[in-house]
């Protein structure tokens, strides 16, 4: 058995030889007994031992290559998922609501927000949001529905009443700020995961009088759809919305009248990873004393003001996520999955150039639970693929037009039976690949995979 370990630890080397075998093989040339015995204690505990402890360093250099060659993919993943509004746990350091409107618990605070968003849509007002479980094309229907109906209860008597179906576009634009941030802070942008954002909407009251009922006790005819509706689901993400105000410590710059302020990250710093929101005060951010892949250790803003109050930041919680009670829906993530092929591609720049690197790429975004890749191919139709709106709606490819690229088509199959977020995953894969693949359209879509090997549509 022991010797089976040791047989194990020679394979850190960079050539496999078995040092045990080799000292037992040179000891059976020794004829004298006591000798041999003396050889063997001197060998196997003596040099054994350096020979572990090299085997060791080996091991240790190798971790050390490969954490270092991190380039912060991961260390920014975001992740989401959608519980019941009263199933929400405020006690849960792992997600928070995406949008804080969502979950206010004052109503002084509710009253301005709807405010807000009564001016904004004309008067109209967000009777409430509701969720539909179904694929995108339903999603299509129902937002082409355009209108639904309902009624409330007054006395004895029942009012109809007409909703308008909009898509929830505050969360899309929770997305776009967080890609802002990104941006401001220097951090490479990775595709988030909207499926569950994608498939949020708002329904406003058509008359724009205002209400002299409880909107709660309201009852709504969804039609074909009323099946597929959940009501009372908010969003939640592994980002939290933190503030912050001035220390002690200031340290003016050399070159011009600027401050830096340092913020020292706390001691669970390695499971959080922050992004700096950018305000006129702030003139830059860098990150310092970064420990492995673990990030930084402190943070440097630089401003041109010496004090500061309330300034603002995102903090990510990265690794394992606490669920809470009855938090059943699935996190969807976008956190790709650790190779040493993945981070030294990452690290030199590259971008796919073998269908083997587009498969793989498509692997690690660990998506085969829902759907996957079976063949990727160049195709000279372009009309027969419309363009799909991606999850990087906010990004715009302004020097290569999508209507002037050659289409790469990705055919995928069903992972596991019938999901409704499977052609949403695909969607996500290809927005992913778009960022990559420039010079192509990509697009995606589902087959179903026949017994000889081929695809049919």
């Amino acid at each position: 058995m022991e010797k089976q370990e040791q047989g194990k630890k020679t394979n850190s080397l960079e050539y496999p030889f078995d040092f045990e075998r080799y000292i037992e093989e040179q000891l059976r040339e020794i004829g004298d007994l006591d000798e041999r015995k003396y050889a063997r204690k001197i060998l196997l505990e003596g040099l054994g031992k350096c020979i572990q402890a090299m085997e060791q360093k080996y091991k240790k250099l190798e971790y050390r290559i490969f954490q270092e060659m991190d380039t912060r993919v991961n260390q920014y993943h975001v992740c989401f998922t959608i519980v019941k509004r009263q199933y929400y746990d405020p006690t849960n350091e792992s997600l928070f609501p995406v949008c804080p409107e969502d979950f206010l618990l004052l109503q002084k605070e509710q009253k301005k927000i709807e405010e807000e968003k009564e001016k904004e849509k004309k008067g109209r007002q967000i009777i409430e949001t509701v969720y539909l479980e179904a694929d995108e094309n339903s999603c299509k229907a129902f937002l082409e529905e355009q209108t639904c109906t309902g009624w409330v209860s007054q006395g004895e008597s029942k009012k109809e009443l007409t909703f308008l179906v909009k898509k929830s576009f505050r969360y899309q634009r929770a997305v776009e700020k967080l890609y802002e941030t990104f941006l401001d802070n220097q951090i490479p942008w990775e595709t988030v995961n909207t499926a569950y954002l994608d498939h949020f909407f708002d329904l406003y009251l058509c008359e724009e009088e205002n209400l002299d009922f409880d909107t709660e006790k309201i009852e709504f005819n969804f039609g074909e759809f009323d099946t597929k509706v959940r009501r009372d689901l908010i969003p939640l993400w592994n980002i939290e919305s933190m503030s912050f105000s001035s220390k002690e410590f200031r340290m003016p710059c050399m070159n011009d009248i600027y401050y830096e302020h340092e913020i020292i990250l706390e001691d669970d710093s390695q499971e959080y990873s922050y992004l700096i929101q950018f305000q006129e005060d702030i003139a830059g951010v860098r990150f310092e004393g970064r420990s492995g892949v673990n990030g930084p250790e402190k943070i440097v803003i630089k401003s041109r003001k010496e004090q500061y109050d309330c300034w603002r930041a995102f903090r990510l919680k990265q690794g394992q996520l606490y669920l809470s009670l009855d938090y059943s829906y699935p996190l969807l993530s976008n956190r790709r999955k650790d190779s040493f092929v993945q981070k030294f591609t990452a690290s030199m720049g590259q971008e796919p150039l073998t269908k083997a690197d587009i498969f793989r790429q498509i692997t690690e975004l660990d998506i085969e639970g829902y759907v996957k890749l079976l063949e990727c191919e160049v195709v000279r139709e372009e009309k027969k693929y419309p363009p799909v709106e991606g999850m990087n709606w906010f990004i715009k490819g302004e020097f290569f037009p999508m209507d002037t690229r050659r289409v790469l088509l990705f055919s995928f199959r069903r992972s596991g039976g019938n999901h409704y977020l499977q052609d949403s995953m695909v969607r996500y894969a290809m927005s992913h690949m778009q960022m990559k693949l420039n010079e192509y359209r990509c697009v995606g879509r589902i087959v179903e995979a026949e017994e000889n090997g081929k695809v049919s549509g």
